[in-house]
Parts: C-alpha cells; structure tokens; sequence
C-alpha cells in the first residue's frame, strides 16, 4: 500500500510525468529484447539460456525502478491495496466511494499514461534500431526465420491472450515476492541492525551508517519484486521448454519490441504484419487485466477481518459508475404513463 500510494502522488500520476516514466521504461525493455536476441545466438542449453535470459530482464527491470523509470504493467499490483484501503475506511458509504473513484482515476491515468509511453517508445525505436543496423551495418538483430516466428507467435489469432494472461499472473507474484522481502525488513528490524553495525559504523562512521542503511531497506522489496518478474518470465519458460511444454510468456513491451523488430527485417505477409500489432495490444490488456483483478481481490481478501461494511459490493458499484452506468443500488424510477381523457376526471 505505501509502495502505491507512493505511485499515486499527484506530481507522480499526473500524465505528462507517467508518459515520460513510461518512456524511460520502453527505452530500457528495447535494449533488453536485443540483448536477449543476440544472447539467443548463443545456443546454449535450455537451462542456462533460461538463467540468462532471466539476469537480462531482471537487470532492465532494476535499472527502470532505480531510474525512476515505469514499466507500466507492474503497476496494478503496486496500486491494488491502496484501492482496497480506500473502500475499507471506517467511513460512510458515500466518502468511501469518492475515495475510491479519486484512487481509481489516478491508477487509470497512471496506468494509460505508462503504457502509451511504453509502447510509443518501444515500437518505434526498435524499429529505427533495427533498420538503422540492417542498412547501415548490414547486421540483423533477427534471423529471417526468427522474425517470421515472431510475427507468427503474436498474432491477434494465436494463443496470445493466453500466455499474456500467465504473464499477468507472473506480475502479481513478483509484487507478492516483493511485499514479502519488504515486510522481512521491517520484522528483523534490517534498517536498525545495519546502522548500528560495528563492522559498518567503523567502516562508515555513525553518520553515513543510517542513511546508507535505510537507502538500501527501503529498496530491498522493489529490488527482490524486480528480480522475481525477471526470473519469472525468463526462467519459467525455459522449464516449460524443458518439460517440453509450449508455454510462452507475452510481456507487452518485449512483444512491442519483438513486433517491431520483425518488421524492420520485412518479414512476413500483409496480414501477418496487421495481426501481430492487435496481438499485441490484446496482451498488454490481459497483462494489466489479470494483474489488477488478482491485486485487487487478494487486496480486499487479505483485510477481510478489518473490513467495514460490503466493500466488494462498493468497488462494483463505484465502477459501475465510472463506467458511466446507473448505480447498481439505486431503485428504478417507476414509469408514469400518459394520462388518457377517459382516465382523467369528470
């Protein structure tokens, strides 16, 4: 919830300051798709290529939280147990879901903001690196098979949607893996025990010990949900290959990046270039649709007991109404018919 409320600040989710985050972000999964292409070229075995591929992703992700820098399908879980303590507040109904719709309105913008400059960066800057290296250096990030394989892979008619909706699950876990290296820190009083270490304070001195000190604690859960996703989505396919399983990850910005790629090589048909920019987009809303609907059910069922009052039955009712639909609750208005000469009064 701090992490989310962090993200929430109104200088954080304004717009102009998610795109150029997500910006940042799409800079940084560019470089990590071709450095997972030319580490591709290696050959090696399924199980170490699974482990390098994973240090390559997890050493983008860290570098884009460090950064300051977004990628924006992690958010949901981040945003997920502010949106659930703001309909769990011992307040009235109707504060309860003002509250809540201010909070859902950031993350969306949020969440719209990072995206786009996710994407917007990605696409097209993969696709200039990628042409630049093919005209200029007559080198190919990608194979003509490969590239074929790509567009092939995420095309709107494939098993897109699928794999993205395993991908939203691999990002709710790494918050899961995040929030508990987090909550460790604060149980073994990490932040305590390094300041007021004897080998660090005579290393350091007392006063360079703390701030040190609690400029790592603080970091240590966004640095281990980082390390997760990345182990997550490199590691796990590699033993999916190994059991001899086609599962594949769909991550939107090293799809947009692939995509992007692809096209840079010319490869594939007419339709094969249409349909795998919609395969796309499908898979970075089922990303952000099966991690947020995760976060957030797991959010509210977690402080069930500290709850007041139906606060599922809340969260339909204000999103239903950002949606723009009448209020599940509210009674429907009878309807008066129109009054006849014979049904009026002599």
């Amino acid at each position: 919830a701090s992490v989310g409320h962090h993200y929430l600040e109104e200088e954080k989710s304004s717009w102009r300051a998610a795109f150029i985050a997500g910006a940042g972000g799409g800079v940084l999964m560019v470089l990590a798709t071709l450095i997972k292409y030319q580490l591709a070229e290696w050959k090696l075995p399924t199980f170490y290529e699974g482990i390098v591929f994973s240090l390559n992703y997890a050493s983008a992700f860290c570098a884009a939280y460090l950064l300051h820098c977004t990628i924006a399908t992690k958010l949901p879980a981040h945003t997920a147990a502010a949106l659930a303590g703001s309909v769990q507040a011992p307040t009235g109904h109707g504060k309860r879901l003002a509250r809540f719709l201010e909070i859902w309105r950031a993350t969306v913008r949020l969440q719209l903001a990072g995206l786009l400059g996710n994407v917007v960066v990605a696409g097209p800057l993969a696709y200039a690196l990628g042409l630049g290296a093919r005209h200029a250096l007559g080198w190919h990030f990608l194979s003509v098979h490969a590239a074929e394989h790509v567009l092939q892979a995420n095309s709107l008619l494939g098993p897109s949607a699928l794999y993205a909706a395993i991908t939203g699950l691999f990002l709710w876990l790494s918050s899961l893996a995040g929030a508990a290296a987090d909550n460790w820190t604060r149980v073994t009083r990490l932040r305590e025990r390094l300041s007021t270490n004897v080998y660090v304070m005579r290393r350091l001195g007392p006063k360079r010990a703390r701030p040190i000190a609690e400029w790592w604690v603080e970091r240590v859960g966004g640095l281990v949900s980082n390390v997760a996703l990345g182990f997550l989505l490199g590691a796990v396919p590699a033993g999916f290959a190994i059991a001899q399983l086609p599962v594949e990850i769909r991550h939107i910005t090293v799809s947009a990046s692939s995509v992007a790629l692809a096209w840079a090589e010319g490869a594939g048909t007419g339709a094969e270039r249409s349909l795998a920019p919609a395969g796309v987009l499908v898979s970075g809303t089922v990303n952000v649709a099966v991690s947020c609907s995760l976060s957030l059910q797991f959010a509210l069922s977690a402080s069930a007991a500290h709850s007041h009052g139906a606060a599922r039955a809340l969260v339909k009712i204000a999103i239903a109404r950002w949606l723009g639909r009448r209020h599940p609750l509210r009674p429907r208005k009878p309807k008066t018919l129109p009054r006849t000469p014979d049904a009026m009064p002599a």
